[in-house]
């Protein structure tokens, strides 16, 4: 990774006041900078001003101000080999970067080599006997530094907002403070850093020519699932293997949400459970629905507890995993009776209309009327949702009992109409 500018060492008093002064002597603002790695036709708004940072702490009234400073438009990166703790930490989780106009996305990332660690508050003060007015003046200040950082924390940017979440979540911040502050929660697992919108780069290369085994999958889902959820040790096991299938149908239960695993701008599985995951954060630009959840990293098919350096590029271990995780083999569509043709259908068999709803479920809400012989477009190609029953009709080619399972409303299919998208 490139860096435009590095904070390096322990974080003392005046850093945040030299570091505000180097960046307007030398020019690094967050808009219309010709960075290194700004392309000459792109418009200001598209420079990334990066931050490296390589720091084990120290002063966090300190690192509120120069958190303030990163959080105005500035992307921060930890290289291979350092380490970004304590104070630092916070720094880090608030870098992001303009996205145009008044836009900021979140923009940090770190090597599969480098250490992020978060743990309670601390105060400076040097050792000697003080009285309760100084010691309480040392709590004041760390109180108010660290208030300053949760305001910045709970603001949102495009990535997140529409998934309602803030810069960072709830549940991180708890953990760091549940943490002695003479030791460190680190993020050193796949499921960590998926969790908490963190990407990580110097990880193994995906291969497209390789398609996804079952473990892949599960794991995919399993941490998407894990994502919308608060943190445990772990994850969890929401999956079974007859859950997943990259076929055209779901093998869930019809009343459910789903998920995509995209890398690159592929889709490479979806998924169906019980627990919504329409406000997935970790997204790329490029996958056809954001709103429906994505994780855009290949981290996404290793195991939630997977070390993140056992999957760096050149590990030996990462590399056998992987290969184990995919395979060359393209997988075969099941020999299933019931399909879909076309891209477009008319409504029909119903009095005046039929209800386009939100979700799959006679219980889901309503989000329009489709009248009678109105035509519809589907919203996804090839693709129904059906009970795990209905699925086992279709199979088996029983036309009567195909014909109950539609009329038994435990099949569905996503379309659009008049700008209306449902089920």
């Amino acid at each position: 990774e490139v860096c435009d500018f590095s904070l390096n060492g322990r974080i003392e008093t005046g850093d945040a006041l030299a570091f505000e002064r180097f960046l307007s002597n030398a020019g690094y603002t967050p808009y219309g900078y010709d960075g290194p790695d700004r392309q000459t036709d792109s418009p200001p708004w598209m420079y990334e001003p990066r931050l490296c940072l390589n720091s084990p702490g120290g002063s966090l009234e300190e690192a509120a101000e120069i958190a303030t400073i990163v959080h105005s438009g500035y992307a921060t990166r930890i290289r291979a080999g350092e380490q970004c703790l304590s104070a630092c930490a916070w720094i880090f989780m608030l870098g992001r970067t303009h996205g145009g106009d008044d836009l900021f996305i979140t923009n940090r990332s770190m090597s599969a080599y480098a250490t992020l660690g978060f743990h309670s508050l601390s105060f400076e003060i040097p050792e000697g006997e003080y009285s309760n007015q100084v010691l309480a003046r040392a709590i004041d200040a760390t109180n108010t530094a660290f208030s300053i950082i949760l305001d910045l924390a709970m603001g949102e940017t495009p990535r997140n907002s529409q998934f309602n979440s803030p810069i960072i979540r709830n549940d991180l911040i708890q953990l760091a403070m549940s943490t002695p502050h003479t030791d460190f929660f680190y993020i050193d697992e796949v499921g960590k850093a998926l969790i908490w919108d963190i990407p990580v780069f110097d990880i193994i290369n995906f291969d497209a020519s390789r398609t996804l085994t079952p473990a892949a999958e599960i794991a995919a889902c399993d941490n998407a699932h894990s994502s919308v959820n608060y943190f445990t040790e772990g994850g969890g096991d929401y999956f079974e293997r007859s859950s997943i299938t990259n076929a055209q149908a779901f093998d869930r239960e019809v009343d459910t949400e789903r998920f995509t695993l995209s890398v690159n701008g592929r889709n490479l599985v979806q998924c169906e459970g019980e627990r919504i995951v329409s406000s997935l954060r970790a997204c790329v630009s490029g996958s056809d629905r954001q709103d429906d959840g994505c994780i855009g990293s290949v981290l996404a098919i290793f195991p939630f507890s997977t070390q993140l350096r056992d999957i760096g590029r050149g590990a030996a271990q990462g590399a056998r995993l992987y290969t184990e995780l995919t395979t060359t083999v393209a997988p075969q569509p099941p020999a299933a009776t019931c399909h879909l043709e076309g891209s477009q259908a008319r409504i029909t068999n119903v009095n005046e209309y039929t209800n386009l709803r939100s979700g799959t479920g006679i219980t889901q809400p309503i989000v329009t009327r489709v009248p009678l012989n109105a035509r519809v477009t589907q919203a996804r190609q090839g693709y129904y949702f059906a009970s795990q029953r209905c699925l086992q009709i279709c199979d088996s080619g029983d036309q009567r009992q195909i014909a109950q399972c539609i009329e038994s409303n435990d099949v569905w299919i996503e379309v659009t109409y008049n700008g209306r998208r449902g089920f």
